[in-house]
């Protein structure tokens, strides 16, 4: 399985819902999204400083 399929299936469900919602960065809930469908399917942790730079670093150490 594809891990961006994965993280756009995902976002989906939330869109469903949570009609509602809005935000203002969907490339931080994509990323979030990612994180989370790696995680579940690979069982691999990358270090949150990988996550930071394969986000081009909008999410600082801290808030991973």
């Amino acid at each position: 399985p594809s891990v961006t399929f994965a993280a756009l299936v995902l976002l989906q469900c939330l869109e469903a819902c949570f009609l509602t919602a809005h935000g203002s960065s969907g490339h931080r809930l994509f990323v979030s999204a990612f994180m989370l469908a790696s995680k579940v399917i690979h069982d691999d942790a990358y270090l949150n400083k990988s996550w930071s730079i394969i986000a081009q670093r909008m999410f600082q150490l801290r808030d991973l």
